[in-house]
């Protein structure tokens, strides 16, 4: 049986056709990677940070972070609560202490890009980059409040989109780490940096929104 060989005209469209399929999927399997890539960064602060509120409630020998130095009392810094924890359990790249920068960007957007989102003021939480390339702002539980983390898993590089790179959730006063409470729907819109942190979580940790 005789095979007839491809003619060189063949070989370039076929190659043509290829390049075509790869210039269509990459820009799709790119966007995967980088978002897998967000995702296991916020899961590696996530468990660290709830890891870490477990061996200081273990430590402190009570169930009540209240009832910890993590607590900022009124009139207190929180210096000697947020930065305090942060410094005992988690290694720092820099230490931006008070203020969100140059840890964090200086603005977020929205997932839908039509809000710019709602941080803390400076003063109110302390800040790092971690070893790990991501920033983290925790701001502690005081006043009856619950103690919120922030996350931008990448640092101040982009995207710099809630939902996409920045996250947050709670420190509960019995020492749950994560979000009860926050609507998932709101990811999209919310200047809250929550809801997308909920919506990753009901997705099983994989963001396909």
């Amino acid at each position: 049986m005789k095979y007839r060989a491809f003619t060189l005209a063949e070989l370039l469209i076929a190659l043509f056709v290829i390049g075509v399929l790869l210039l269509l999927t990459m820009p799709r399997i790119v966007d995967n990677m980088v978002k897998k890539n967000f995702v296991a960064s916020l899961q590696r602060v996530y468990l660290a940070m709830s890891n870490a509120t477990k061996i200081m409630l273990e430590e402190e020998r009570t169930s009540n972070v209240e009832k910890t130095y993590l607590y900022k009392a009124s009139g207190e810094s929180v210096d000697g609560s947020a930065g305090m924890f942060l410094h005992k359990y988690f290694k720092f790249a820099s230490d931006c202490q008070t203020s969100k920068t140059p840890c964090f960007a200086d603005t977020y957007k929205t997932l839908d890009m039509s809000q710019n989102v709602v941080f803390p003021s400076d003063g109110t939480m302390y800040c790092g980059l971690l070893v790990m390339r991501a920033s983290v702002c925790l701001v502690p539980p005081h006043d009856d409040e619950k103690g919120i983390v922030f996350v931008d898993v990448n640092g101040r590089v982009k995207p710099n989109v809630s939902g996409r790179d920045l996250f947050s959730f709670y420190i509960y006063p019995d020492g749950y780490v994560g979000d009860r409470e926050e609507d998932a729907d709101q990811c999209d819109s919310s200047t809250s940096t929550t809801g997308c942190f909920k919506k990753l979580v009901r997705l099983n940790w994989v963001m396909n929104y």
